[in-house]
């Protein structure tokens, strides 16, 4: 009984299923995964064969991969989204570690969409700048050399 209440009480549960998760994704996209589904392909087209192409053979082909496609987005998205997280995190911390680096950047990814076109325009504003004192600069130089 203990067993039970240790994997399935709150602080547990999340663990269980993320290293679930984790590992039927890292599975998913190894060579045994990819060779797993085509030999599942393979044995449903000799079982199609000598069922000569029922109505049940074709059934169960769509709703296998119907179930397994709407399973799979959802582990594929966890894992996009843990990636997300961890090159976020992996950003944050080198602009952290700059001294010129801005720290208003930190947390970027939570706002709008119009907020970041915002700071976009700001980027480009001071490129525009930058090249612009890079062009006075080269000017002074051919004035130098003259």
């Amino acid at each position: 009984m203990k067993f039970i209440k240790y994997y399935f009480s709150d602080s547990t549960r999340k663990d269980f299923w993320g290293a679930i998760t984790t590992k039927v994704i890292k599975w998913t996209g190894s060579t045994a995964g990819i060779m797993t589904a085509n030999g599942l392909m393979l044995l449903w087209l000799v079982y199609g064969y000598f069922k000569h192409y029922s109505e049940n053979s074709q059934m169960i082909l769509n709703t296998g991969t119907s179930i397994i496609t709407f399973i799979m987005l959802f582990l594929i998205q966890k894992g996009q989204n843990k990636a997300d997280k961890a090159t976020q995190l992996k950003l944050d911390e080198i602009i952290y570690a700059l001294e010129t680096g801005n720290n208003k950047r930190l947390g970027i990814e939570k706002l709008t969409e119009e907020e970041l076109d915002q700071i976009k325009e700001e980027y480009n504003l001071d490129e525009e700048d930058n090249d612009e004192a890079k062009e006075e600069e080269e000017i002074k130089k051919d004035e130098v050399k003259i």
